[in-house]
């Protein structure tokens, strides 16, 4: 599976993702791919699925390498199951695996450290869920911006980031396909649930569709500083075809980044028998509302408009599994999220 490509030289890297996602190797084209070449294994750990950019390093102090161009590399590990990480090389050294530099954390005075080893290199934030993904850096809103598909929250994610090393900030759901239109629109529900569409594929009426591959068109991407519309594919699995998305993303004041992330919340019992009290603390004023989705994404218990800084849910009529939670404030904005398994 192609994963990522780069143009060095008038010489097309592809990189390639093989053995269901077990390993990560590196293919080049002289003839604008009419043919290719391997050029060699580049992870079976960490980066079997990668995002890559290009930078000028002078423009970036903390990568390990003086003036000249340079591929910060993102890459992820087991298949929706592990979290993203970070490396860099050198463009003139891409066909050499030795070049590659992994990203350990920052030492006391926040500098980014480096290793040869790849077994050092640490996630850049704790979401062990990541499949396909892709992250450009958006000069308009002096940002790095990061989907990717997950299930906890589902839908398409996407966090933002100053510094490729981060911090990154909490998850956001970009996509819901409930909420944005997705299903009985251009993504199919299983007839047993809902005949609300005739987009499936064929002798497929009982699967559901399924949101993935979010793709970006860095260059593509308009606005100004305070907030950006980016462009982006993605996939949907049933009918299984591709799709172009846009987005506008806006930029909130550091008051109401504040405020979010002084939310804290505590959830008991979890796993549930019956009964889940949810408390927090935050700064925040006005209502918050909460929505409880099942394992498939559809929605399963909506409670608007709570005023005070605690609420019992009951579940005991909903069927064993695993749910989402998300807690929103009054503009829509999610505050937290999580998962609640149900006995």
């Amino acid at each position: 599976v192609p994963v990522e490509g780069v143009s060095v030289n008038d010489v097309m890297y592809v990189y390639f993702s093989t053995g269901h996602f077990q390993q990560l190797v590196l293919a080049k084209s002289m003839d604008d791919g009419l043919t290719f070449e391997l050029v060699g294994e580049i992870s079976q750990e960490s980066f079997i699925n990668v995002s890559i950019e290009q930078v000028e390093t002078d423009v970036w102090p903390g990568l390990p390498a003086g003036e000249g161009t340079g591929m910060i590399i993102f890459g992820s590990g087991t298949y929706r199951q592990s979290n993203v990480k970070l490396a860099f090389q050198p463009v003139d050294q891409i066909e050499q695996k030795e070049a590659i530099r992994y990203f350990t954390g920052l030492n006391e005075t926040k500098i980014p450290q480096w290793s040869a080893d790849e077994n050092d290199a640490i996630p850049l934030f704790d979401q062990p869920c990541v499949g396909e993904f892709s992250v450009t850096y958006n000069s308009l809103i002096n940002r790095w911006i990061m989907l990717y598909n997950c299930d906890a929250p589902r839908g398409i994610n996407f966090r933002t980031a100053t510094d490729p090393w981060g911090p990154w900030s909490e998850p956001q759901v970009l996509f819901d396909p409930w909420e944005d239109n997705g299903y009985c629109h251009f993504m199919h529900v299983d007839w047993n649930f809902d005949a609300c569409d005739e987009v499936n594929d064929p002798n497929r009426l009982y699967e559901w569709g399924g949101e993935y591959g979010p793709y970006q068109f860095g260059s593509l991407a308009t606005g100004n500083q305070q907030n950006t519309t980016i462009y982006f594919t993605m996939s949907t699995w049933n009918p299984y075809t591709v799709v172009l998305m846009k987005s506008t993303l806006e930029k909130i004041n550091a008051t109401a980044v504040s405020e979010y992330d002084a939310f804290s919340l505590s959830t008991y019992p979890n796993p549930s028998n019956g009964l889940t009290r949810f408390e927090w603390s935050s700064d925040l004023s006005g209502e918050l509302s909460f929505k409880l989705y099942d394992a498939m994404g559809q929605l399963v218990c909506y409670t608007p408009r709570l005023k005070s800084k605690s609420f019992t849910l009951d579940v005991q009529d909903h069927p064993p599994g695993i749910y989402f939670y998300r807690f929103l404030d009054e503009k829509g904005h999610s505050l937290s999220t999580g998962r609640l398994v149900v006995r």
